[in-house]
């Protein structure tokens, strides 16, 4: 993160039941992740759109895509269960 504040900025949110945090996939940072993991909440990343985004969002901790090409999204998705990969 570029603003090293923004995770203490978590904290009420934390306290409050924090259900999910919405994070650009492409700045997304294992540090955030594993704080939003620890807090119990999702982690959705926006706009993840192509095979080789919606694995880097996945790789770096992200629970949810939002995209612009849901039946290509779920195609992926969906090979990536029967090659047995974690989605």
């Amino acid at each position: 993160l570029k603003d090293p504040a923004a995770l203490d900025r978590l904290r009420p949110a934390e306290r409050a039941g924090l259900f999910a945090v919405s994070a650009r996939w492409d700045v997304l940072e294992p540090r955030l992740a594993g704080r939003v993991a620890r807090a119990g909440a999702r982690l959705w990343c926006w706009t993840v759109d192509g095979e080789a985004a919606m694995s880097r969002a996945v790789e770096r901790g992200a629970t949810g895509l939002c995209c612009n090409d849901v039946p290509q999204a779920r195609r992926i998705l969906d090979r990536w269960a029967l090659e047995g990969r974690p989605a």
